[in-house]
């Protein structure tokens, strides 16, 4: 009997559960992403009434109106809002944290696969704002479940659309350490050291000996929607290669960023005109977004005076 057709035990299925990419993390998040975190608790506090229902802030996450009116479009516009800071939230944690996990250069597609791991909190903040959503619009607003649907199915769309248009982005841009890997490999057996240069983040070796850092343990991760695989030891990959990835993912989502912030800055420069006054909601998901891209950029470079100067 081979390693590979011998039996899993009880210990080993423990393992590749505690152990499982979406679960390391949450705990990530937990231990080290205070500032991105605080950003899904105003979240839950306004959806929950839990912050500003005083002033109505909860009315114009949970009933957005454009251009005077209530509908599809405008619930399409909250979502498709939700989707970008979905996105940077993505960008925000694969830029700072991404080195932690060195098995994710060897994946074709790296930050989508990514991403797709690192759904527990949107999908959380998604499930309440639809149960919140629905028990507003029928109790407070007095629609009828037919208008309940077609809102939150705009909500919906919105979103997935912008997830789908970051994901071809992605796509076609980022590469894995196969795409790199010349013929003849010279393997390794030692943890490997990535540079990360982008126009907006400064170089730095994230696996030079002075950059200390606890490298995190994955046994398994979702390689696909309802798709559970193990994850690949890096330690026989050229060094040159992962680091020609990182760099290579980071350019991109650096490029993304400088598009997404233009894209914001021209929508405010015509808010004189209505059809581009979007939901009040929709400005905050826009404006958390690109704080975190900000964020991001400038940690970057500055490491722990990032609070202070973007305060």
């Amino acid at each position: 009997m081979t390693a590979a057709t011998a039996p899993i035990t009880w210990r080993q299925r423990i393992k590749r559960i505690v152990f499982f990419f979406p679960f390391q993390l949450v705990l990530l998040h937990v231990k080290k992403n205070h500032f991105l975190l605080f950003f899904w608790v105003l979240l839950f506090g306004i959806t929950l009434s839990w912050i500003g229902s005083k002033y109505g802030i909860q009315h114009q996450f949970l009933y957005p109106e454009y251009r005077g009116e209530t509908n599809f479009v405008s619930f399409a516009i909250l979502g498709f809002s939700m989707g970008g800071f979905v996105v940077a939230f993505n960008l925000y944690t694969y830029i700072l944290h991404g080195f932690r996990f060195p098995f994710i250069a060897t994946l074709s597609r790296p930050f989508l696969k990514f991403s797709i791991n690192n759904f527990i909190l949107p999908a959380i903040y998604l499930g309440v704002y639809i149960f919140i959503s629905i028990g507003y619009q029928i109790n407070q607003e007095l629609n009828s479940a037919g208008d309940v649907m077609l809102h939150l199915s705009g909500f919906v769309f919105g979103m997935i659309t912008f997830l789908i248009l970051s994901a071809i982005y992605f796509s076609f841009t980022n590469k894995s350490a196969l795409n790199f890997e010349p013929r003849k490999k010279r393997r390794i057996r030692e943890e490997t050291k990535n540079p990360v240069s982008s126009r907006l983040h400064k170089p730095n070796k994230w696996y030079a000996p002075g950059w200390r850092f606890k490298r995190w343990h994955v046994e398994t991760y979702m390689s696909g929607i309802g798709r559970i695989s193990l994850a690949r030891k890096s330690l026989h990959y050229d060094k040159e290669i992962l680091e020609k990835v990182f760099s290579q993912n980071h350019i991109n989502a650096s490029l993304f960023e400088l598009l997404l912030i233009t894209t914001f800055i021209v929508i405010g420069s015509f808010r004189e005109n209505s059809f581009f006054v979007i939901p009040a909601a929709a400005s905050v998901f826009l404006l958390f977004t690109t704080a975190l891209m900000i964020v991001s950029a400038i940690f970057s470079w500055i490491k722990g005076w990032t609070i202070t100067v973007f305060v």
